[in-house]
């Protein structure tokens, strides 16, 4: 059979580096290992080659295969399952580095090698029981339900509130809302978490009945929708009524559920304690779609952002959700603040997109709509408040002023950001910040965005607005660098706004949401130790006295009233 070699550049690795081959080959040698190589396999392309390891008394054949990102990419080992853990149960391919990737030592490790420190220890451990295979492993948590092959692009989420349902089995709903989507709605008479659930409620979303039961022990079937439908038609029966009688000449039809779902535990810390996991088998036909089940908490959240644990608890206040507000919202959401309030008086226009979190199908729609709806994208768990059209400095009897909405929202909140660069905005938060004692963040770009300043007033601690705005005036603080002819009308005087593109905002964006974390983390994440800091996106970073990034502190003034206090 010809080789791949006759395609071109895309050689296999063993004929593109026949050293590395003998290399590799010299290794089993070393170790005594005896080898056979699959020439069919080789032929076309891939180097297959089996050898013998000791286990429980006998010698196993075992199966190498190399991938084609040899050497940078480790082999993989098989075997038929003989092992607990560190085995795949269904496919036999053994879990010999903790992080194959990271852990694997290219080029000078190779597959006998692999087998020699690692596998044979496995087995050796296996041998003697599951208890010296969990004293001799690293912290890492096995959880049975990652072995499945999950169909493509097919997932279901799973509310918190209902990840470990009570009891042995009974009814569930679920809602469609995209083709392979899902959304658990219900579990018997428990309702999934409407943060969740309302907010995957789409236009063509269907929702679909189905049934579900509790094991004690992980299903045997696998590793896809077909094996383990089969199995639980074997197993549990009960689950599948029997097929409607046949009218006429019509076949009967399965009257079956339209889900079905496993709840079993598995381990999912890496101390080994356990959880339930799911398996949520769609069916369609005579077969089915294998969902991922995947579980949407703040606690699943804080596993992976451990240090802002305390953020859900947290309310934001958001003025201004253009370029800087609006990435600000979404990273502000991602990081797990529980309650966002956004203000903003603007519709989002199809070139703003430019430096924008929304896109250009949102145009034409308010500001504050489209970022709220981009946070619960980014976090369905945090609730978002909005003040579309709120406009300071205009004059309706008829309706609340926007200075009342502002002092409404601050009244329970942890912290106000400021992200308009207006600097009637920016005096008038931090004022109403200062006497609601309410910290205040302000972050604008100068013109151009050549430069990104970052502001925090905190009463007690630091100088109130009014001075840190005279005294930045005054050319006392730092300066950022600016380029004064950068201003674009994009619709004439009533709508001026700046050059500028979005990865200068996002650098801006990344410093104000680190400040904003640690602001509301009770220390869990660290203060940086400033209260004003200057960006100069443009310095060149190798010239030591053109700091690109600078900071400094703002003591209370002595001689202001409102200071006085803060300064003793």
């Amino acid at each position: 059979m010809e080789s791949r070699a006759s395609t071109g550049k895309h050689r296999p690795w063993f004929e593109r580096s026949p050293e590395l081959l003998a290399w590799e080959l010299r290794r089993f040698d070393a170790w005594r290992f005896p080898y056979e190589i699959d020439e069919d396999a080789k032929a076309r392309g891939f180097l297959i080659l089996r050898t013998e390891v000791p286990f429980a008394g006998e010698q196993r054949s075992v199966e190498v295969r190399y991938p084609a990102e040899t050497p940078e990419f480790p082999p993989v080992v098989f075997d038929e399952p003989v092992l607990g853990r560190h085995q795949h149960p269904f496919h036999g391919n053994f879990c010999l580095l903790g992080r194959p990737e990271d852990d694997w030592p290219a080029a000078s490790w190779g597959a006998a090698d692999l087998i020699g420190y690692q596998l044979l220890e496995l087995l050796t451990d296996g041998e003697a029981g599951e208890a010296t295979v969990r004293a001799n492993e690293e912290p890492m948590p096995e959880p049975y339900s990652a072995y499945y092959r999950y169909d493509h692009n097919a997932a279901i989420l799973i509310p918190g509130n209902l990840a470990s349902p009570a009891g042995q089995g009974g009814s569930l709903r679920v809602r469609r809302f995209r083709a392979r989507q899902f959304v658990l709605l219900a579990m018997d008479k428990d309702t999934g978490d409407p943060r969740l659930t309302d907010f995957l409620q789409l236009p063509g979303s269907r929702e679909l009945t189905g049934r579900w039961i509790r094991l004690n022990t992980p299903p045997p079937a696998g590793p896809n929708a077909r094996e383990l439908l089969g199995w639980l038609r074997e197993e549990h029966g009960e689950l599948f009524p029997p097929p409607r009688p046949p009218r006429g000449k019509q076949q009967g039809r399965d009257s079956g559920p339209d889900v079905v779902a496993i709840v079993f535990p598995e381990e999912a810390l890496p101390d080994g304690t356990p959880r339930d996991g799911w398996l949520v088998v769609h069916r369609s036909g005579s077969g089915g779609t294998l969902l991922h089940a995947q579980v949407v908490s703040e606690e699943e959240r804080s596993r992976r952002i451990p240090e802002l644990s305390e953020l859900p608890k947290r309310k934001v206040v958001v003025i201004g959700v253009g370029g800087l507000g609006g990435e600000l919202a979404v990273q502000l959401a991602r990081a797990g603040v529980g309650r966002l309030h956004l203000f903003d008086h603007d519709r989002f226009e199809a070139s703003n997109s430019v430096r924008h979190v929304l896109g250009v199908e949102m145009a034409g729609i308010d500001k504050s709509e489209g970022v709220a709806d981009a946070c619960r994208r980014a976090n369905p768990l945090s609730e978002i408040a909005m003040e579309p059209g709120v406009h300071f400095g205009s004059v309706d009897p008829k309706s609340p002023t926007a200075l009342e909405r502002l002092e409404a929202a601050l009244e329970d909140a942890d912290l106000v950001v400021e992200t308009t660069g207006v600097n009637q905005i920016e005096t008038l938060v931090s004022r109403v910040a200062w006497e609601s004692d309410v910290p205040a963040v302000l972050c604008w770009l100068t013109d151009g965005a050549h430069a990104g300043h970052l502001v925090r007033l905190v009463a007690g601690r630091t100088a109130c607005g009014k001075c840190f705005f005279t005294r930045e005036r005054a050319g006392e603080l730092l300066q950022g660098d600016a380029d004064p002819t950068a201003v674009a009308f994009a619709q004439g005087c009533s709508h001026p706004t700046t050059t500028g593109a979005s990865f200068e905002h996002s650098e801006l964006v990344a410093n104000t949401t680190r400040l904003c974390a640690s602001m509301l983390s009770e220390g869990a994440y660290p203060d940086p130790g400033w209260d004003h800091a200057v960006m100069n996106f443009r310095h060149d970073p190798r010239v030591a006295e053109n700091r690109r990034f600078v900071a400094e502190d703002l003591p209370p003034t002595e001689d202001c009233a409102r200071c006085r206090p803060a300064a003793g």
